[in-house]
């Protein structure tokens, strides 16, 4: 590890340790506050039940102060009355007193025997009560100053109820019965009801013995539970001692969880038997739901900003880390591309020049001085001298290009001119450079540049405008082949008035090419853009073809172009008129601004070429391919390194052997250069046509190749001219039919192929009247009859069979691998009738007919003229006899011994002539 990786490996590790401690601080502080929220919410809510409480015992001892003073009027009036109270004004008196208290519910006197006396209810007079807790407690023991409180019962009128009582006595003290009031329930709910201040709350009044006989909310279920069960609150409040006490626990009624205040109603005054406890509590979990929500959202908080902090630490630590790693890599990267470009350069023999500006001084690579035919010992011309190696008719093209790119006109400096070798002969080279060095007046002191041999391509190049020429008198020919490539292509005269323009005008463009024949080059591009490429136009008018980039404007945006001008020249040497060739080199030109800013003299020197690299590194069986490359197939670019296997898996079955053995030659040394025209895979499946072009750069000390490295170009423009072009040269445009030439070069190596035992057979048609059709329909009709026969006998004939169209409506069928003459006769029934089908003509069904002559072969002919001769005499005899029918020419018995002599066989082809 090194020690800047060691050092930031110790921040990172402080970095970490500080923040856990910052976490775990503030989770101390979120949890103490917390924990003093927590036990101020419990002191709170205790302070308030016990409030609560407070206030239903104030309510009761007021009920049992007006209660006791009611019994003990009651009593002393009943015993001055000595009535003992069984008569009906003590039962008027009770039931005035229990209508001005609200809180209870009957008055009652009973005597001795426990029988009701008197009471504010009639419906218990007479009611025997001696088994009540009411009146046995006082009977067991009688004290006139005790205030008796009942265990909770059910009364005869129906609720449950908890009865006061005081002792009657007799003159002599004797026990003389009970003086007795029942609490009503409905006052106290009403009171418990009060003081209940949220929904969970329950309030409830139990007697001493922990019998509740009210509570609220009403709960019947729970009316007459004992409380005081062991280890209940309640039992632990009596245990207590004290008068009011808080607890919280598990609720003996609902076995829920609760904080509970009582209050027990102890008054010494009232001297009352037994206390009454008063009890509210609350649902814990209802309490501390508050609570609790904010701990889950501090909590929750807590833990996004811990995540989101530690989160934040590792991906600052990762992208510095990365960071790190990314200059020690982009370091290696920069080195390694140095020695690739290196490489490349040598492989894809680029002769490499870098010219001091102010001084004129040049300095070359090796492959540039063997470009020009100097050794390594022979000295290079001088600073001046290097201009005059350059043909004379292409100094003023060298200036217009370079002159621009010097003055901050031009990215870049391209040019194609001829330049004279050290044996005196001139070759085409390419130039491609770019300033890399100005002064501190932004003047230009170095162009570091590139030249490429296209000597080769300049005659190919060549050989396509012959082409060209040739079929110039046809614009619909020219146009079928230009329409179809994505390049402009039009004609101008030397007025510089367009007389041609492709399809591509319009998809580039949005012009209509018939917009543009007649116009002159200022009308269309303006004065401003004309005058840029003026000097270009010119020399192209001068009789010079001319190659120079220049940016345009599309309505997709700008685009950068190749445009190649192409002066033709007429048979007294003045020029005709000029084609215009335009590439799109847009992909190409970004990606050499790219590479020329970021890269160093060498990647400045080659990116200019946009030539895909390769460099196969033998000894570790892999192959490095530059972004063009992976362009090229439409994939994303960048840089790639593989197994030669992966990269063989785009290369074209058919072009693979091919390829391959021009690969070992070259790394055999059997040839001095890798040159190969292949095809590889599209990423959408089509196949795209490249040149490679490459050296072996490196050998060991057996002479065994160690590296080989090289560029590809795309050819691809090139080879679908050359194919449509071979096309047109050997197939009718009209029916797509071979022409004449093909059908000759089949017939004789079908005649050659021809034995006794597989003999072969040449039909001759012609269309009956056909003159007649096209005078009278027209020739579009007669074109479009054409078509459909030829259609025809395709669809009639073998897959090795071949239809030929020679001339107007004249058409040839060869037949080989023949059994007998019938296979010859059988497929010329079916033509006659296949054929006679009505096609439609001028928008009506029209019947033609078709006369042929079948010509067969004898042993041993090789003369195809004269086997066409015969085959030409029998279609001439079919139409003779009528037309509409066929003639087989010369039959001889060898050819099928199972017919009879010729003259029969003759005889019965007429007879089936005639009959149709």
């Amino acid at each position: 590890m090194s020690p800047f990786i060691a050092s930031h490996t110790r921040r990172f590790g402080w970095e970490r340790l500080a923040l856990g401690g910052s976490l775990v601080l503030l989770g101390v502080v979120l949890s103490i506050g917390m924990y003093v929220e927590y036990m101020a919410l419990t002191t709170q809510e205790g302070e308030r039940l016990q409030s609560q409480a407070r206030v239903i015992d104030e309510n009761l001892v007021r009920q049992l102060e007006g209660a006791n003073n009611a019994l003990k009027g009651v009593r002393d009036e009943v015993e001055r009355s000595g009535s003992r109270g069984n008569d009906a004004v003590t039962s008027e008196r009770l039931k005035l007193l229990s209508d001005v208290m609200p809180g209870v519910r009957t008055l009652a006197v009973v005597d001795n025997r426990g029988v009701i006396v008197a009471s504010n209810r009639t419906e218990l007079m007479g009611v025997n009560s001696s088994r009540r807790d009411f009146f046995v407690t006082p009977r067991q023991r009688p004290d006139r100053a005790v205030l008796y409180l009942s265990a909770p019962f059910t009364s005869p009128l129906g609720p449950r109820v908890i009865a006061l009582g005081k002792v009657l006595t007799g003159t002599q003290g004797e026990f003389a019965g009970v003086v007795v009031a029942t609490l009503d329930p409905e006052y106290f709910q009403v009171v418990l009801r009060s003081v209940l201040y949220a929904p969970d709350m329950r309030a409830a009044l139990a007697h001493g013995d922990g019998e509740v006989f009210v509570n609220m909310p009403v709960n019947a279920q729970t009316l007459g539970v004992n409380l005081a069960q062991p280890g209940s609150m309640f039992t632990l409040h009596q245990q207590s001692g004290q008068v009011a006490t808080l607890m919280t626990g598990r609720a003996v009624t609902a076995g829920d969880d609760r904080m509970r205040a009582m209050h027990t109603l102890s008054r010494a005054d009232l001297r009352i038997d037994k206390p009454i406890v008063a009890a509210v509590s609350r649902d814990l979990s209802a309490i501390y739901s508050p609570w609790r929500d904010k701990v889950l959202r501090r909590g929750i908080f807590y833990a996004v900003l811990a995540l989101g902090l530690s989160l934040g630490l590792h991906f600052s630590q990762q992208r510095r880390r990365e960071r790190d790693h990314l200059a020690a890599d982009a370091a290696k990267e920069r080195q390694e591309s140095a020695e690739r470009l290196e490489l490349a350069l040598q492989g894809a023999d680029l002769g490499l020049w870098d010219l001091h500006v102010p001084s004129g001084d040049l300095v070359v690579n090796s492959r540039e001085r063997t470009l020009l035919g100097f050794s390594e010992n022979d000295p290079l011309p001088l600073a001046g001298a290097w201009r005059n190696l350059i043909h004379p008719d292409d100094r003023a093209i060298v200036d217009a290009a370079i002159f621009p790119h010097l003055r901050g006109k031009a990215a870049a400096y391209v040019s194609e001119y001829r330049m004279r070798h050290k044996d005196g002969h001139y070759i085409w080279l390419s130039a491609r450079a770019m300033i890399v060095e100005r002064d501190a007046n932004n003047r230009p002191l170095r162009l570091v540049g590139t030249h490429l041999d296209i000597t080769e391509r300049r005659r190919m190049d060549a050989e396509l405008v012959n082409a060209a020429e040739r079929v110039r008198d046809s614009e619909e020919q020219l146009r079928q082949v230009t329409d179809s490539l994505p390049v402009l292509i039009s004609r101008w005269d030397p007025q510089q008035r367009f007389g041609f323009a492709n399809q591509a005008y319009k998809d580039w463009l949005d012009i209509e090419p018939a917009s543009l024949l007649g116009r002159s080059l200022q009308e269309v591009y303006g004065q401003e853009a004309y005058n840029d490429f003026r000097h270009h136009v010119e020399a192209a008018l001068g009789g010079r073809r001319v190659v120079f980039e220049r940016e345009i404007a599309t309505p997709r945006g700008a685009r950068q172009v190749e445009v190649t001008l192409v002066p033709r020249i007429g048979s007294n040497g003045s020029v005709q008129a000029v084609y215009k060739l335009v590439i799109d080199r847009t992909a190409r030109h970004d990606a050499e601004l790219q590479r020329a800013r970021s890269e160093e003299r060498l990647s400045l020197a080659l990116e200019g070429s946009g030539l895909a690299l390769f460099d196969w590194d033998l000894k570790a069986d892999c192959i490095y391919q530059s972004a063009q490359a992976s362009a090229m197939r439409d994939d994303l670019a960048s840089d790639q390194s593989a197994s030669p296997a992966v990269f063989r898996s785009f290369v074209h079955p058919e072009d693979l052997d091919a390829m391959q053995a021009n690969m070992k030659a070259a790394l055999k040394g059997a040839v001095p250069q890798y040159h190969a025209e292949f095809r590889i895979r599209k990423r959408a499946g089509d196949w795209l046509w490249v040149h490679a072009r490459g050296r072996v750069v490196e050998r060991d000390t057996a002479g065994r190749a160690l590296r080989l490295a090289g560029t590809y170009a795309d050819i691809n423009a090139r080879k679908v001219a050359e194919e449509r072009l071979r096309r047109r040269a050997e197939f009718d445009t009209l029916t797509e039919l071979p022409n004449r030439a093909s059908f000759i070069e089949r017939l004789q190596q079908a005649m050659r192929r021809a034995t006794s035992s597989a003999p072969m057979a040449l039909l001759f048609i012609d269309i009956d009247n056909f003159k007649t059709i096209n005078d009278t329909f027209g020739h579009e009709a007669g074109d479009r009859l054409l078509k459909v026969f030829a259609t025809t006998m395709r669809d009639c004939t073998r897959q090795s069979d071949m239809v030929a169209r020679l001339a107007g409506d004249e058409f040839t069928i060869i037949l080989e691998g023949l059994r007998d003459v019938n296979d010859a006769t059988a497929l010329a029934s079916k033509l006659l009738e296949a054929l006679r089908a009505p096609t439609v003509l001028a928008g009506a069904p029209f019947e033609v007919t078709v006369s042929i002559g079948v010509a067969l072969w004898k042993a041993g002919d090789l003369d195809d003229a004269e086997l066409l001769r015969r085959a030409d005499e029998a279609l001439y005899e079919a139409k003779r006899r009528g037309r509409n029918g066929y003639f087989v020419s010369d039959w001889s018995p060898r050819f099928d011994t199972r017919h009879g002599d010729r003259a029969e066989y003759q005889d019965r082809v007429a007879s089936s002539t005639s009959a149709r």
